[in-house]
């Protein structure tokens, strides 16, 4: 029974990801983006967890409520747990396989860059990336960049943008990575 609801589970995370976290007890405003959503992504305290509106949060993205080290003095202190909730504003943009840590509060209006594991809370307005993710830029600027470097293909159907981009030319920025220009 209990691969049953598993696999139960599973399915209804990537069919229905804001259904299903509701339904453990993750708090989630409307206008959310939960992209391949797993079971396990909020960690063992669901109800800990608030999102705000608009919120994107990409696949392998992880809520950690807890302290797990805890269990290593259980013996001497068989009470001891540490919990802190995460709380997620609105309009922030979460990449890939990040790791949000107990306590976190993350404001309006903030990007988190693929792979950071977000130890401190991050002002509203903010960039913030790496291990452990630390501030980058102004979301201001961070827009100003993305304005800059677009390709222009934004809301394109998938074999629509695939022709669009493979007419595209290329241009080399001051790091030496190569974008495709309008």
């Amino acid at each position: 029974m209990n691969l049953f609801k598993h696999i139960v589970n599973f399915l209804w995370a990537k069919v229905a990801p804001i259904s299903y976290a509701r339904k453990i007890g993750v708090t989630i405003s409307d206008d959310c983006r939960l992209y391949s959503l797993h079971p396990g992504a909020f960690g063992s305290e669901p109800f800990l967890v608030s999102i705000g509106s608009g919120v994107i949060v990409t696949a392998g993205v992880r809520f950690i409520t807890h302290d797990g080290s805890t269990f290593l003095f259980r013996r001497e202190f068989p009470k001891i747990d540490v919990m802190g909730p995460i709380s997620i504003g609105d309009n922030t943009f979460i990449g890939m396989n990040s790791i949000i840590l107990p306590g976190v509060e993350i404001g309006d209006n903030c990007v988190i860059g693929a792979m950071s594991v977000v130890t401190k809370s991050v002002p509203a307005g903010s960039v913030f990336a790496g291990n452990p993710a630390q501030y980058v830029t102004s979301i201001s600027e961070f827009k100003r960049r993305l304005i800059e470097r677009s390709c222009e293909t934004g809301g394109l159907e998938a074999d629509q943008k695939e022709r669009e981009l493979l007419r595209k030319s290329f241009k080399y920025d001051g790091k030496g990575r190569k974008w495709l220009t309008p």
